[in-house]
């Protein structure tokens, strides 16, 4: 079973990518919608590495990640 942490943690990868422009939108969201789906990727990707950071100093204080 994955964890919920490797899975946060893929959803903030798909975040990266489509704040950067890897990961095209254009068939996805409409033409006029695309500026605002990666501003809001890239600011919940800002938050998610944020929250990882927090995870991981959290599990090794703890004896690692179990």
């Amino acid at each position: 079973m994955i964890s919920y942490g490797t899975m946060f943690g893929i959803f903030t990868t798909v975040l990266l990518g489509i704040g950067s422009g890897t990961v095209g939108l254009t068939d996805i969201v409409p033409t006029d919608y695309i500026h605002y789906a990666k501003n809001w990727a890239l600011f919940l990707s800002t938050i998610n590495s944020a929250i990882l950071t927090g995870l991981v100093h959290q599990a090794t204080q703890n004896g690692g990640a179990k």
